[in-house]
């Protein structure tokens, strides 16, 4: 049975009620009128990724089962959030893990780098790896040497791009709009989910990247980070090189507003004969 079901039975049970009376009194029935509401929410978030999950899986795949340990977290995770970026990644990772034909049980651990990113940096991170792909073309390249994701795939985007992208992922709460994003993209950094080598104007920039077509940021994909935008994407199981085998137009969230492009750009001044 499913475990908010059986949560939301318990609430309803007369112990729990005389549970929730012994200990917060008259306030009670408020507090059992808001988990009530919280329960529902949570049984309605994850229905919304069984669907997300549901789309993205693909009828040439023989389906494994996802191991418990995995659904569970998933949807435990997932249904405290209705945004659609959550709810797509989470679904993505469970889709993935129908459809590893080994291993599957490595889908816990992009639950758990989900589970510590906020809907900011989950935005952010899919318009970046969006434009890194749409600036990388089809050709593979070895992300995990770093001579070669130096060479290959350093990406500009441009200041443009990331003022559309931060308006998108802004709250009300936010007081500082270009603080606000730039905290992000360092978490994304610590998390090893990208590399920011630069950003700035176009003279600033100009000095390291003799190429970059306008002010912006200069990004470096890592292994990490195709990872999980392809485990979010439902395409976890066919590992790192679909990223670049997959056209850039097929690896969206649709509902998301267009997401981000890049440039492909020349390495940093003094990295340019590296390996010629």
């Amino acid at each position: 049975m499913d475990p908010l079901l059986t949560g939301a039975k318990v609430l309803a049970s007369e112990e729990s009620k005389n549970l929730l009376g012994r200990i917060f009194g008259p306030a009670a029935d408020v507090v059992g009128e808001h988990l009530a509401t919280l329960l529902k929410a949570r049984v309605d978030n994850s229905h919304k990724i069984a669907q997300a999950a549901s789309r993205r899986l693909r009828d040439d795949v023989d389906l494994q089962p996802v191991p418990m340990r995995v659904a569970l977290r998933a949807l435990d995770e997932g249904s405290y959030s209705d945004d659609e970026v959550v709810t797509e990644y989470v679904g993505g990772i469970i889709a993935s893990s129908r459809m590893a034909a080994n291993d599957s049980d490595i889908a816990n651990t992009y639950v758990s780098m989900v589970s510590r990113l906020s809907v900011r940096h989950l935005m952010i991170h899919y318009h970046v790896y969006h434009a890194i792909k749409s600036a990388a073309g089809s050709e593979w390249i070895n992300v995990f040497d770093g001579e070669e994701v130096e060479q290959s795939l350093t990406i500009h985007i441009s200041a443009g791009e990331l003022e559309r992208v931060s308006l998108a992922v802004m709250t009300d709460d936010d007081a500082d709009e270009d603080t606000s994003f730039f905290s992000a993209l360092k978490y994304l950094v610590r998390e090893g989910l990208m590399e920011v080598r630069s950003g700035g104007t176009l003279n600033h920039l100009r000095k390291t990247y003799l190429t970059a077509p306008s002010a912006g940021i200069v990004v470096l994909p890592t292994a990490t980070g195709i990872e999980l935008f392809m485990w979010g994407l439902g395409r976890g199981d066919l590992g790192v090189a679909e990223y670049f085998a997959s056209p850039a137009e097929s690896l969206i969230i649709t509902g998301i507003d267009a997401p981000a492009r890049g440039t492909s750009i020349s390495p940093a001044i003094g990295l340019e004969e590296v390996g010629r």
